[in-house]
């Protein structure tokens, strides 16, 4: 939450949901890899942005997967 307010405790929160509610997905993704406190969680960011592509159309499969009957796997 840092990355969206300077606020502390649990206000902290309340004004870090309602500044990333008012934001678009990119820029909240821009927001946190500019003001996140850590190079390393900085650089993050985009490993796992391309990693989710990725990953998308393997999460439909499973997706489209699970609609079907279960079956069971005999060893």
């Amino acid at each position: 939450m840092r990355a969206f307010t300077n606020a502390k405790g649990k206000q902290r929160f309340h004004d870090g949901f309602q500044c990333i509610n008012s934001m678009n997905p990119s820029q909240v993704f821009q927001t946190m890899h500019d003001k996140l406190p850590y190079e390393e969680t900085r650089n993050y960011l985009p490993s796992v942005n391309s990693n989710r592509k990725r990953y998308y159309g393997v999460d439909k499969t499973v997706v489209a997967d699970d609609s079907q009957p279960s079956r069971t796997l005999r060893i």
